[in-house]
């Protein structure tokens, strides 16, 4: 099988394969039938499967024995089955880290108020000491979970933003704009979705 005069490996077909926008011929070649033309012109980010078979065969070519194999079908994709695992494994990622660093966060300031409460002048006792070591783990395991979390959380929005739409024109849209205020600044971050 060739698509544009480049003959297509044998294992692509029946799996999506990335073709550029425009007009694509797709050429099967089997001994013993004549060959079958198939012309298909995609748009940007459209995805279509494509049936194509060998000719007709001849009657005087077919041995016995012989058997047909059923057309493999050609899609054009962008491998979105991938990328949506990927969007939704990096999405779990982030809310685990983001969770993760929240619950840290509450144990640390638990940890705190337990250790003033339990130690004075340097000296503790065993639950006050207990308190101290857990706050030490927790404010360390707190902001690297946030900044995982975040790393992953961001990783997923941009992959899901990033996906092409199965409608032309109908793509998710993210707008990120930044503020200022007088007591610090932020992002706000508003789409369409």
């Amino acid at each position: 099988m060739l698509r544009d005069g480049v003959e297509i490996n044998p294992a692509a077909l029946g799996s999506p394969l990335l073709v550029d926008p425009g007009a694509h011929v797709l050429l099967v070649e089997m001994s013993g039938r004549p060959p079958q033309r198939t012309e298909v012109t995609l748009r940007e980010g459209e995805e279509k499967v494509i049936e194509v078979a060998a000719g007709p065969t001849s009657s005087s070519s077919k041995q016995i024995g012989d058997t047909a194999e059923p057309p493999q079908a050609a899609t054009s994709s962008e491998g979105g089955s991938t990328r949506r695992t990927l969007m939704f494994v990096t999405a779990g990622v982030g809310v685990a880290g983001l969770t993760a660093g929240a619950i840290t966060g509450l144990m640390t300031v638990n940890a705190a108020s337990t250790y003033r409460a339990r130690c004075t002048n340097g000296e503790c006792d065993s639950e006050g000491l207990a308190a101290a070591s857990t706050g030490r783990t927790t404010s360390i395991v707190s902001p690297v979970a946030f900044a995982v979390g975040g790393v992953f959380a961001i990783a997923s929005v941009y992959l899901f933003v990033s996906s092409p739409s199965s409608k032309p024109g109908k793509g998710a849209r993210v707008l990120f704009t930044p503020t200022a205020l007088r007591e610090g600044g932020g992002l706000s971050l508003s789409g369409v979705f």
